[in-house]
């Protein structure tokens, strides 16, 4: 039996530890992603890194997507809330390939793709430590994602944003985006 509420170790968890530790490894190195079920609780045991991206359209609108609700994927940390693109890099991928797959993932084409600098750390209770490294780039065309959509400015739903994308992410977006866009006189 694993005694989830002891921070000692049987030899028994040690064995599954190391096997589950193991085969997760093997699937990285295949390329393979995790099952949602196995993905939520070992992003919690590590500190991560997270490329997020807000992309912003001609008219300065920002597009964020609607995670899914828990009848879609009953692991789902944050049901139904928006958020920005992003994704936790898996093992061996370079930032290139994170882009890439944010783009086939999210349902919209970018351009001119912008680093926020620096990197900020975040401790999410549910899916604990990262390093949040924080892009604006420009959308091209429309989204194809349904449940993705641009907001004006103003009519950012704040109180339904997943609270990292409220509290660092989008605000230090929406400051780089200004910053950008701004002029000198």
């Amino acid at each position: 039996m694993i005694n989830i509420t002891s921070a000692d170790w049987t030899g028994y968890e040690k064995s599954i530890a190391i096997a589950v530790l193991q085969k997760i490894a093997y699937c990285q190195d295949k390329g393979k992603g995790l099952p949602v079920e196995v993905f939520e609780p070992f992003c919690r045991s590590k500190k991560n890194i997270s490329t997020e991206l807000v992309i912003f359209n001609e008219k300065g609108e920002i597009y964020l997507v609607k995670r899914p609700s828990l009848n879609e994927n009953p692991s789902e940390p944050y049901p139904e809330q928006y958020h920005s693109p992003g994704a936790t890099h898996d093992k061996n991928e370079t930032l290139e390939n994170t882009l890439e797959r944010l783009r086939r993932r999210e349902g919209v084409n970018f351009s001119s793709v912008e680093g926020v600098y620096p990197p900020r750390d975040s401790r999410d209770k549910e899916r604990g430590r990262y390093l949040l490294c924080i892009f604006i780039a420009d959308a091209i065309g429309a989204q194809t994602n349904a449940k993705g959509r641009f907001f004006k400015q103003e009519d950012i739903p704040w109180s339904e944003l997943v609270s990292v994308h409220r509290e660092i992410i989008v605000p230090a977006a929406l400051e780089a985006f200004k910053k950008r866009n701004t002029k000198p006189q």
